[in-house]
């Protein structure tokens, strides 16, 4: 029996992917077949599977279809459509739009640089500061294009997860 090809859009820290999911554990990326499995532990952390390596990851559901997901050392800020989202968001006013956004700490941690200047412009994707966290230094990326705010943390001192860290206003 086949089964229907479930199409998903993904966007990676602001970058733009589309996944066919053909049966499954299987997943067309870019023309090429390729097999993968996600299996669930506990407490978030999941088992992945692509092609015959595997990867530990930590997945948080932040809201709808958005997620945070920790990968080796690297923090990735995941968006899942599928068509039916896809759908819907096209239909949706783009009256809603928000004057700002707040970036925040993705978990606790030490402020070790700032990269950015209160009143300078970032791009999408751009690093603004440097957070150390189990003995990691994470660059925190800005989600759109705008202007600095305002910077809510000084270099060298502790958040906790979700802190306000920087203010950005989208240009």
């Amino acid at each position: 029996m086949k089964h229907p090809s479930t199409s998903y859009r993904l966007s990676i820290n602001g970058i733009k992917l589309k996944i066919d999911f053909q049966s499954p554990g299987l997943l067309l990326f870019r023309g090429k077949s390729i097999r993968a499995a996600l299996t669930s532990q506990k407490n978030g952390l999941y088992r992945v599977k692509v092609g015959d390596k595997y990867s530990n990851v930590y997945i948080e559901r932040l809201k709808d279809n958005h997620y945070q997901v920790w990968l080796k050392h690297f923090v990735l800020r995941v968006k899942l459509e599928d068509e039916r989202d896809a759908l819907i968001a096209r239909f949706e006013t783009k009256a809603i739009r928000k004057s700002e956004e707040t970036i925040r700490a993705p978990m606790p941690g030490i402020v070790t640089r700032i990269i950015v200047a209160a009143g300078g412009m970032i791009a999408r994707g751009s690093g603004v500061l440097l957070l150390e966290a189990m003995k990691m230094e994470n660059e925190i990326r800005s989600p759109i294009d705008g202007k600095i705010k305002t910077i809510a943390v000084k270099e060298n001192t502790p958040v906790e997860k979700d802190q306000a860290l920087i203010v950005v206003e989208p240009s």
